[in-house]
């Protein structure tokens, strides 16, 4: 049946390198089964030039889920994962009335106000591959880090040799969760409840540590989180230029209340296939089929891509 509605292009670019591309060819015919004003082409960065001579002459959405600096096109809009320094996330879901933890860039030396940064808070370093990895962080009490000297840090702390910021510590309780939260233009494709194994602060306290180590997590639940679920998609909404996240939030269990740590803006999220979440996806097979199945996700991605398409094609 032929669509009355104009002919729009939706171009994808995946690669290897983060996700198995066959999941959006997959999407694809999901979206050329609902939308026949939609012509879809998804292609790795290595055949880019293999683009249809045609498609500049109709509006494009071109979504690009891998950087590429130097990508240049000749018509529509370009949507790319771009990774996004954390003071940069910090300051942009404040603006946007998400809560965030308060954090500063840490400088040797600072004084900490109780009343700004309750008792303890998170030093961790600033490079995003290094938190991805759970690497370097810690819990310290405020009272121990304010006006802490380069002096006081043993020799090999990574305060001497990286850039670190200082973050008010969310307490999740004694057993520590994280909620990995995956949106795609918006709309959410998983949520993940991750619970560590307990442990202590390195300062000796009852906080519990470091919950972001990815080598403490013990158990992952593909349930159905109403609240973290719209919490999500407010994040997203935080970052409409980016159109894969991986959200890191938090709940605090005094209060219920959510905080969105971080996002993963950089594309390296894509756990469904991608080379990061591998060995988990081996090991722990039982996670792969909730992950697809919670949210309907590749259905979901191919809805939001019919929406994004007939909104921001130009």
């Amino acid at each position: 049946m032929l669509s009355l509605l104009p002919q729009r292009n939706l171009v994808l670019v995946v690669d290897e390198a983060r996700c198995d591309p066959a999941d959006f060819i997959d999407i694809a015919n999901r979206i050329r089964s609902q939308a026949a004003d939609i012509r879809v082409q998804v292609l790795q960065p290595k055949v880019i030039h293999s683009i249809a001579r045609d498609t500049w002459d109709h509006p494009t959405l071109f979504l690009c889920l891998v950087n590429l600096p130097d990508l240049r096109i000749k018509r529509g809009n370009l949507l790319v994962t771009r990774p996004i320094p954390k003071l940069q996330q910090s300051e942009m879901m404040k603006l946007a009335h998400v809560p965030t933890p308060h954090a500063e860039r840490y400088r040797f030396g600072m004084v900490f106000d109780e009343k700004l940064w309750a008792s303890h808070v998170i030093l961790k370093p600033e490079d995003l591959t290094l938190t991805s990895h759970g690497t370097g962080l810690e819990i310290i009490a405020t009272k121990i880090l304010s006006r802490k000297c380069e002096r006081d840090f043993p020799p090999d702390h990574f305060a001497r040799s990286h850039n670190m910021l200082v973050q008010n510590f969310i307490d999740t309780g004694r057993q520590p969760v994280r909620y990995r939260a995956m949106t795609f233009l918006g709309e959410v494709l998983y949520i993940s409840k991750i619970t560590y194994a307990p442990q202590k602060a390195a300062d000796a306290t009852e906080i519990p540590a470091d919950f972001h180590s990815k080598s403490s997590a013990i158990r992952r639940e593909f349930q159905y989180y109403p609240h973290v679920y719209d919490f999500a998609k407010k994040v997203a909404a935080a970052f409409r230029q980016s159109p894969l996240l991986g959200c890191d939030i938090l709940e605090e269990h005094t209060t219920g209340n959510l905080y969105a740590i971080e996002v993963n803006a950089g594309g390296n999220v894509w756990h469904f296939s991608s080379p990061y979440l591998a060995k988990h996806r081996q090991e722990h097979p039982e996670d792969n089929v909730p992950r697809l199945t919670q949210y309907n996700a590749f259905d979901t991605a191919a809805k939001a891509l019919i929406n994004a398409t007939r909104r921001q094609a130009i």
